[in-house]
């Protein structure tokens, strides 16, 4: 049940480029109280869907998955081309 809320959260956060509220949320799900959002939220967050930043508000985390860094760029004389993956990166996590 939990990835059916998580989806419509997130294509909200799609459509309007903005986490919804917990108001907007509430007519998402179509929950009648700020308190079982409220604890959807929490079970989110402790899925590691969402964060919340310093001031409180939502903020995606890790919803449009990982990009692979592939390797450095270096000065000088060329060499022989690497193509392993050194790490991984979220796009979202690094813009927010």
């Amino acid at each position: 049940m939990n990835e059916d809320y998580k989806n419509k959260i997130l294509g909200f956060y799609e459509r309007y480029k903005r986490m919804p509220s917990y108001a907007e949320i509430m007519k998402l799900v179509g929950f009648q109280s700020k308190n079982a959002v409220y604890k959807l939220i929490n079970r989110l967050i402790e899925e590691g869907a969402m964060l919340k930043d310093a001031t409180g508000r939502l903020i995606p985390n890790k919803l449009f998955g990982e990009v692979p860094l592939l390797g450095l760029v270096e000065a000088g004389f060329p060499s022989e081309a690497d193509a392993q993956t050194l790490d991984t990166i979220d796009v979202n996590e690094y813009l927010f």
